[in-house]
């Protein structure tokens, strides 16, 4: 507006012409190393711009940090007023602490652009009812007054007009990007109230007392007509802004549940059924919290055991299977290194045991074959426990009450393979057996450790009894 001689009107349609695509498969370092010429920068152009998938790609690599939020403006309503035509809209995008200041070089308009301050959205010549598909990309640091839980967005709208600005009234509307339980703002559509200054300032001029104690939802707006809020804040009834919202983050969760799990001190009340809502929490918000949930659950199995002990045994199970996925398999190594470092629960070896023993004689119950999928980490963790509290005891444990329970345990999984009905159940146990061995090297005897493979093959149903021996021996020799 205003700056006409900048622009000109093109004879014909002009469009973007791309050919050679090329494909390159696997992470992007391994093709860094093996194609060196194409991120080569060179001496004069910018290079190869680097972006980022708009989410979590197929295969998450938990060396793959990121905090990245993206707003999408989609579309707004606007009444005309007192005007005979319709308005040219601004959106300008900002992001405000706690206090109001405005965070600088918050926000990025796109791959190698630099980032800015604030964001202008496109103006459309003439109308109230502007449809922009304009997306933008805001980070923020993971803690301090500028993190995400401590900041907000902040739109202002005006006539974009050189002449008479100050006749002008701005709207404004506002999102906190946290939660007052201090998860995220969840992915989708969030359609916003538009507030507007009624003392016709140049520019938006209020404080965050002013504003951030309002509404920020138009679901939330019962009104039907034009409201005053304050002396110089009026809300429309029928001006709305909607934006859109993706989060990717590796160490913010937008699932209050987890949140509720973390802090499950300060939620005893529901904590029963926060365990029970933990087991449909998609992978990708788990995945970052690893250390932390483990710890969380073992706490709970140490301390409220008698209550709760079943629903977090299955919350375990339901974890180590979510790894189990592809898409996950790279957190395998976090989970191992979380055993043998950070692992410290000296009791939990009985408990999980016992759990196992009551769901392997009860096999009729409906998690059997995740429980069978998840126990060789059941194991690893039944193991390191058992060895943590061998070192704090004194007691000779060569014929422990331990022993005698594992091999209690792998006499009732014979009995369950030997009767039970579903052969589904049986091929995941044959499948998933053999995973034990190696941490039953770490505590038993080698004879005891063949003896239980033994009896475990004799308890396989089969017709064919060299078949059987066939094929257990290709999976047990190899580690033993």
């Amino acid at each position: 507006m205003g700056e006409k001689a900048q622009f000109q009107q093109l004879d014909r349609t002009q469009g973007l012409y791309i050919s050679n695509i090329k494909v390159f498969p696997g992470p992007l370092e391994l093709v860094k190393q093996q194609n060196p010429h194409i991120f080569k920068k060179p001496s004069v152009a910018p290079g190869n711009m680097i972006t980022r998938k708009l989410g979590f790609p197929a295969v998450i690599n938990p060396t793959d940090q990121r905090n990245d939020l993206y707003i999408t403006l989609r579309e707004a309503k606007f009444s005309k007023g007192s005007k005979k035509a319709e308005r040219n809209l601004l959106v300008q995008v900002s992001v405000r602490d706690a206090k109001g200041n405005e965070v600088k070089g918050a926000i990025s308009r796109g791959t190698g652009e630099p980032t800015v301050d604030t964001y202008r959205s496109s103006v459309i010549y003439h109308c109230n009812s502007p449809l922009w598909d304009e997306t933008l990309r805001i980070n923020l640091p993971d803690h301090g007054s500028y993190s995400f839980a401590n900041c907000h967005l902040l739109f202002t709208f005006r006539h974009a007009n050189d002449k008479n600005k100050n006749k002008d009234k701005p709207g404004f509307a506002f999102l906190r990007l946290a939660n007052k339980d201090g998860t995220l703002i969840s992915n989708g559509n969030h359609k916003l109230i538009v507030y507007k200054d009624t003392a016709r300032a140049a520019e938006f001029r209020h404080q965050v007392s002013d504003y951030l104690h309002l509404h920020s939802y138009f679901s939330m707006s019962q009104i039907t007509k034009d409201t005053r809020i304050s002396s110089d804040i009026e809300q429309k009834y029928n001006e709305f802004l909607e934006i859109s919202s993706v989060f990717c983050s590796s160490k913010f969760t937008q699932n209050s549940d987890l949140k509720s799990l973390l802090q499950w001190e300060q939620h005893e009340a529901r904590l029963g059924e926060i365990l029970q809502r933990v087991q449909v929490i998609q992978g990708e918000e788990l995945v970052k919290f690893l250390h932390m949930i483990f710890e969380a659950l073992f706490m709970i199995l140490d301390k409220k055991d008698q209550d709760f002990g079943e629903v977090v045994f299955d919350c375990i199970v339901f974890i180590i299977c979510t790894l189990a996925d592809h898409k996950f398999e790279h957190f395998r190594p976090v989970l191992d290194n979380y055993i043998t470092t950070y692992f410290f629960h000296t009791q939990v070896y009985i408990k999980l045991l016992d759990r196992l023993k009551i769901k392997v004689e009860q096999f009729q119950t409906k998690n059997i074959g995740d429980i069978m999928k998840a126990l060789e980490y059941l194991f690893k963790f039944i193991v390191q426990s058992s060895h943590l509290h061998s070192q704090a005891s004194t007691i000779d444990r060569s014929f422990s009450k331990f022993t005698r329970s594992l091999l209690e345990f792998f006499d009732k999984l014979n009995n369950m393979i030997k009767v039970h009905p579903n052969r589904l159940t049986t091929a995941k146990t044959l499948k998933y057996f053999p995973h034990t061995i190696p941490e039953l090297n770490k505590i038993l005897p080698l004879q005891t450790t063949c003896q239980i493979i033994s009896n475990f093959i004799d308890a396989v149903p089969s017709t064919d009894k060299k078949e059987k021996s066939t094929d257990c021996d290709s999976a047990l020799i190899p580690l033993l």
